[in-house]
C-alpha cells in the first residue's frame, strides 16, 4: 500500500514538473508583463510592431519548454487519467492566457466595452477585472496544485487596476511601465535564475 501512494506521488511530481522546470513559468509570465509594459511606447514608436513583441513571450516559452527543458528531464509516460488532466489543463493554460491577455490589452488600450461602460467607470472596470483575474488563477492553482500561480494571480490582479490608477496620476507610458514593468522584471529574473540552477543540475543527456 505505501508503496502505491509512493508511486502516485512520484507521479504527480513528474507531471508538475514538466509544466514548471526550469522557470519556464516564471519566465514566461515575467516576459510576459514586461512585453505589456512596454506595449503602449513600442505602439507609439512603431505602431502594430508591439503584436510581434505581445506573441515572443508564448513564443519563447514553447521553445525554450521543447528544446532546452524537456531533453533535460526526459518524456515521462503518464497514466491515462493523468494524460486527460494534462490536456485539460493544458487547455485551461490556453483559455486563462487568452482571457488573460485580452484584458491586459484593454487596460492598457483603455478600450472598455461599450455595454459594460454603461455601468462601470474605468477604475470601477478594472478592480472588477483585477478581482477577475485572482479568481481565474486561485482557481487554475488548485487543479493544478501549483500555489505560485496564487501570488502570479494576485501581482496580475493587482497591477490592472494600479495602471487605472497611475494613468490618472503620471499617464502613459509610465503607468504601464511601473504597474506592470517592475513585477514583470522580477518575476523574469527569477526565472532566469531558476533556468540557470537547472542547467547547471541537468546538462543535456549526450546522444550515443
Amino acid at each position: 500500500m505505501e508503496e502505491k501512494i509512493n508511486l502516485k506521488e512520484i507521479e504527480k511530481k513528474a507531471w508538475l514538473t514538466s509544466f514548471t522546470a526550469g522557470g519556464i513559468m516564471d519566465l514566461t509570465y515575467g516576459m510576459l508583463l514586461v512585453a505589456f509594459a512596454i506595449v503602449p511606447l513600442i505602439r507609439s514608436m512603431f505602431g502594430y510592431v508591439y503584436i510581434i513583441v505581445l506573441l515572443t513571450p508564448a513564443i519563447a516559452g514553447t521553445v525554450l519548454t521543447k528544446y532546452v527543458v524537456q531533453p533535460r528531464i526526459g518524456f515521462v509516460k503518464f497514466s491515462e487519467k493523468r494524460k486527460k488532466t494534462r490536456k485539460n489543463m493544458i487547455a485551461i493554460m490556453i483559455l486563462v492566457n487568452m482571457v488573460l491577455v485580452t484584458l491586459l490589452y484593454m487596460t492598457l488600450t483603455k478600450s472598455f466595452p461599450g455595454i459594460l461602460g454603461q455601468y462601470f467607470d474605468g477604475m470601477a472596470f478594472m478592480l472588477v477585472t483585477g478581482i477577475g483575474v485572482i479568481i481565474l488563477f486561485g482557481v487554475f492553482a488548485h487543479l493544478k496544485s501549483y500555489r505560485k500561480m496564487y501570488l502570479y494571480g494576485l501581482l496580475i490582479g493587482v497591477g490592472i487596476p494600479t495602471a487605472e490608477f497611475l494613468y490618472r496620476v503620471v499617464g502613459s507610458p509610465l503607468d504601464s511601465l511601473l504597474a506592470f514593468g517592475i513585477t514583470g522584471s522580477v518575476m523574469f529574473v527569477y526565472g532566469l535564475i531558476e533556468m540557470i540552477r537547472f542547467l547547471k543540475e541537468n546538462p543535456k543527456p549526450r546522444e550515443a
